[in-house]
């Protein structure tokens, strides 16, 4: 594991801090964090559990999370294959070795159970390069139309400078109201080394 750390934390993500809401992202909270100086960009996500069904495979490790179009500044969604960049636009995008798991290729149907017991069949758009744990990346409008209404409850954060372990930026989010959870993407490389 220690040594897919830089891949996963410099090649894939490629932001700094991800700070969990106590309910959901509100005005409110996104005015909390452009008020630190440090941040330089964010992006607004929804992370649930989920069960994800293939056949007769099943896999209730993954989680979802629900990106907007600006992720790639965030995180790098590459085929794991020709190391393109993928598109969120339609369907979902499964990282690697979940695909792998499953036995399944773009164009496959998977059954997804959210974190509310709803199961819905999804086409797999693409297949992420990802080393570390698993994911089901979709756009707002793919989890609507399967789902339900969505309330974002984490953001992604970069941090100009970020040489550091950015307590002083965790500790700000974390004072407010809005926020339950700070994780520092270096403190987690750190932690597993």
């Amino acid at each position: 594991v220690t040594n897919l750390l830089p891949s996963q934390y410099g090649n894939v993500f490629l932001y700094q801090l991800e700070a969990i809401a106590t309910d959901t992202i509100t005005n409110d909270a996104i005015i909390e964090i452009e008020k630190i100086e440090s941040i330089t960009d964010y992006t607004k996500i929804k992370i649930e559990n989920a069960k994800i069904k293939y056949n007769d495979k099943i896999n209730e490790e993954p989680q979802i999370m629900v990106v907007n179009k600006d992720i790639n500044k965030f995180i790098n969604l590459k085929d794991y294959k020709t190391k393109e960049e993928l598109s969120i636009e339609d369907g979902i995008i499964l990282t690697e070795k979940l695909a792998f798991l499953l036995n399944v290729k773009v164009g496959d149907f998977v059954e997804i159970e959210n974190s509310f017991g709803s199961n819905q069949k999804m086409k797999i758009s693409g297949i992420a390069e990802n080393y570390l744990q698993h994911y089901i990346y979709m756009n707002e409008s793919t989890y609507k139309k399967y789902f339900e209404e969505i309330s974002y409850n984490a953001l992604l954060l970069n941090v100009k400078e970020a040489n550091g372990i950015l307590e002083k930026e965790a500790e700000q989010i974390l004072s407010s109201k809005y926020f339950s959870k700070v994780m520092v993407t270096e403190n987690t490389k750190n932690m597993m080394n």
